[in-house]
């Protein structure tokens, strides 16, 4: 058997049997390289987890479909070695916010100490953003060395003004495709963004190029449109995603999250990446945004300004094409002509 998973169950008594269960199988499953944990009432006990780190020396990759992590499983967490991808998921509306500091710090470290047992051979990491140990990688000499791809979902980091996500960089080499799909934290009645680079924490002058050499694939879902890492995206960038509305559904009935990215200030975003950017802008190929507004003629003629050797245009969640900036023809030769897409 290669590949394995723990269904969620209805009582605790058959959840406590079925983890005792479990525990005294895996020694005996020899070739399970994938192994995922989806029970969204009842965290993985502390002997099953300690079975399934000691006793799977071919695993490879670990999905936990739970934020029900024990203070019992911190250690054994640490007893992990050798995986190649690591997934973890919330379930849907669970933000650690609102949980107390204690449960908090529990569900933090196992995660943490999750991902730095595995720091050299991890080269696929999905986990929220809340989750994400950024503090070791950050202020010590530990590097996630074989990184390839980094997916950060559910809602951003609570101390993300401490830990700016670009300060993780250096300590992802080879990273070549960087995913940030936070959703919008609400703080009273308005949406706040997340920023990878905040104004607050830029790099210094020897830090410009802060990114990895590798990186060539950039998703942005909410991004912030002063967001400083809009100034310093690298020349070997090859396809960016910019997604301006993820909860499309939830969009209709939010003024300030609709007009924030109207197509006024997506001229005015467009112009400042091309006009203050500190490096010369990448030389995309492919460019995808989803707006939910209407594309204009000028809006293409800054995108093609800014990007000449662009090869592929997305434009997602239109309600209209305005044409009223000038005839058809115009509209035309502003986009790009051979990998346009508009729907």
């Amino acid at each position: 058997m290669r590949h394995l998973s723990y269904l969620q169950v209805q009582w605790r008594s058959q959840h406590l049997k079925s983890m005792e269960t479990l525990s005294n199988v895996l020694p005996h499953l020899h070739n399970l390289t994938t192994f995922n944990y989806s029970d969204q009432k009842f965290g993985p006990t502390l002997g099953f987890v300690s079975s399934l780190a000691r006793s799977s020396p071919s695993l490879t990759t670990l999905e936990l479909n739970t934020i029900f992590f024990s203070y019992d499983a911190l250690a054994s967490f640490t007893e992990f070695s050798g995986l190649h991808r690591l997934l973890v998921k919330q379930p849907e509306g669970v933000t650690l916010s609102t949980a107390p500091l204690a449960k908090r710090s529990v569900f933090l470290q196992c995660v943490a100490n999750l991902v730095l047992a595995c720091h050299e051979t991890l080269d696929h990491v999905e986990v929220p953003g809340e989750f994400f140990p950024f503090e070791p990688f950050i202020s010590g000499p530990t590097k996630l060395a074989v990184l390839k791809t980094l997916v950060l979902h559910g809602y951003p980091p609570l101390d993300a003004e401490r830990f700016p996500m670009w300060k993780i960089f250096p300590s992802t080499p080879v990273l070549s495709k960087l995913e940030i799909l936070f959703k919008l934290r609400v703080i009273g009645a308005r949406p706040n963004r997340y920023a990878l680079m905040p104004s607050e924490v830029l790099p210094g002058l020897g830090e410009l190029s802060v990114f990895p050499s590798l990186l060539d694939s950039l998703y942005i879902a909410n991004p912030m449109m002063k967001d400083h890492v809009f100034l310093h995206l690298p020349p070997f960038l090859k396809s960016l995603t910019l997604d301006f509305i993820p909860e499309w559904e939830n969009m209709l009935s939010s003024k300030d999250a609709l007009a924030y990215h109207r197509p006024e200030r997506m001229r005015w975003f467009l112009k400042k990446m091309k006009n203050k950017a500190y490096d010369q802008p990448p030389d995309l190929e492919s460019l995808c945004i989803k707006m939910g507004w209407c594309a204009t003629p000028e809006i293409l003629a800054c995108i093609s300004q800014i990007f000449p050797k662009l090869a592929y245009l997305e434009l997602q969640g239109l309600r209209y094409v305005d044409r009223s900036e000038g005839p058809d023809s115009d509209m035309v030769r502003s986009a790009i002509s051979d990998g346009i897409r508009i729907h």
